[in-house]
């Protein structure tokens, strides 16, 4: 495989980002869902093409000689070994105890200090853990530890909120909520202004219907 099992296989990490006004995807390791974007990453430095790591090409993959499949497989490996998935309530993320992991939990601890919001944060100890809500398995087993169908609200590329699906949420609420947010965050961290949903039935993420009325778009999630 011309150096990939020695060289590059170790160095491969995942990103998600939003698929909108990228001219450029044809020519680079890439799959989507929805209105984002999963691509490869390499750490380090590649000899070959003489310059620092980027986002993993098909010129690449070719020199490599491997498929994009075996690359995201194996991009995915290290990911979980190196940079595994962390879903923690508001507070514990909040104080940045990433020990509080519920999906190391046999079962998630009762919720006592918020009871008209029940956000988690699904993220990692390093960045770019919104790279999770792109796995199936992950929001699968969220979905099972929190025990229902999930709402996905993408905090930026490093963090994305999950909340119990339940009877009476304003959709609309969260999402001017999300567009607010993401006005206030660095460009360089926007994920999405969409907002949604993970059916834990049929393993499905999907895109919650709606448009943002910008007049409320300065709200709290949380309040």
């Amino acid at each position: 495989m011309n150096g990939y099992e020695e060289k590059i296989k170790d160095c491969l990490f995942l990103e998600v980002c939003n698929a909108a006004g990228r001219e450029e995807w044809d020519g680079l390791a890439h799959q989507q869902k929805e209105n984002l974007m999963l691509v490869c990453r390499l750490s380090g430095y590649d000899e070959k093409f003489q310059r620092d790591c980027g986002l993993v090409t098909r010129e690449q993959m070719e020199h490599w000689g491997i498929e994009e499949e075996v690359l995201f497989q194996d991009a995915w490996a290290n990911m979980f070994a190196k940079r595994p998935p962390v879903l923690m309530d508001f507070e514990d993320a909040y104080e940045h105890h990433y020990d509080q992991n519920i999906l190391a939990m046999e079962k998630k601890p009762e919720r006592i200090w918020r009871t008209d919001a029940d956000f988690y944060v699904l993220t990692n100890n390093m960045d770019h853990g919104a790279v999770y809500m792109m796995d199936e398995a992950t929001l699968q087993k969220s979905a099972e530890k929190l025990d229902g169908n999930l709402i996905v609200l993408p905090a930026s590329i490093h963090d994305v909120y999950l909340m119990v699906e339940r009877e009476g949420l304003d959709m609309e609420r969260l999402r001017n909520g999300v567009y607010g947010a993401n006005r206030a965050f660095p460009d360089a961290d926007y994920l999405s202004d969409e907002i949604y949903r993970y059916d834990r039935d049929t393993h499905r993420l999907s895109v919650i219907p709606g448009s943002v009325q910008e007049e409320q778009a300065g709200m709290v999630l949380y309040q």
